[in-house]
């Protein structure tokens, strides 16, 4: 008896929907944050970044992790470097999604900053360049 294949998952949530947390960064500012990342407005997202720890208590650099993915969706290494310069954690999941995407930009930029490409995903998967081996564009 076949069962259906799992549907594709991501580690990122919908990148239409950021959730508010309560004592973190507001909803308002992640959303001009992934506004300014769509539209790759990289002197604006850095401005807003510059300023929004003074115009709130509540600023945590680590909510920023669904305006992460979408810079590596759109291979924005801008957008990426500003977070990173600002100590948002870097993860194997980044490289996994910059892999997954084909954004060789972004995870070209990844691999620079320090990212560990022997790093597994878990305990139970491989290193998130695994599937870019058997990906000839990938390897270039």
């Amino acid at each position: 008896m076949d069962s259906p294949s799992a549907p594709l998952r991501t580690p990122f949530p919908n990148p239409a929907s950021i959730f508010q947390l309560p004592g973190r960064t507001p909803r308002e500012i992640l959303a001009r944050a992934r506004a300014l990342c769509l539209s790759d407005d990289s002197q604006q997202f850095r401005e807003l970044l510059d300023s929004a720890p003074s115009e709130t208590e509540n600023f945590y650099i680590n909510d920023f992790g669904v305006i992460m993915g979408q810079a590596i969706q759109q291979d924005t290494v801008p957008i990426m470097e500003e977070l990173l310069d600002r100590e948002f954690p870097m993860h194997s999941v980044y490289a996994w999604e910059a892999t997954r995407r084909k954004s060789k930009n972004a995870l070209a930029f990844l691999i620079e900053r320090g990212w560990d490409i022997n790093e597994p995903m878990c305990n139970t998967e491989p290193s998130a360049l695994g599937p870019a081996i058997h990906d000839e564009p990938m390897t270039i």
